[in-house]
């Protein structure tokens, strides 16, 4: 599958959002598509899970792919937690 392949880190809290969002955007910009790798996510605050629904947004609506790859247990889990997972699992995923 092409994208842009972007990782998360262990953790995503307030102070990552800033890069994070510079790197969905770089990747929006570039028309490729995006690739987030989430095997590592340990923790993810409910900003980060608003960012990843914002991002999965601007690339469908200008019709580029959003994938996750390998979405770690504790992503699926914030996710649902929120009332989100339907959403969650109708995203493309390898």
């Amino acid at each position: 599958m092409a994208g842009i392949p972007i990782k998360l880190t262990p953790q995503i809290d307030m102070a990552d959002l800033q890069l994070l969002k510079e790197e969905l955007v770089a990747a929006l910009t570039a028309r490729s598509g995006v690739i987030v790798e989430a095997d590592a996510l340990e923790r993810a605050s409910t900003p980060a899970i608003q960012l990843l629904l914002a991002a999965a947004r601007a690339f469908t609506t200008d019709e580029q792919s959003f994938t996750l790859k390998a979405p770690s247990p504790v992503l699926t889990a914030a996710f649902d937690d929120l009332g989100l997972g339907e959403l969650f699992r109708s995203w493309s995923v390898e």
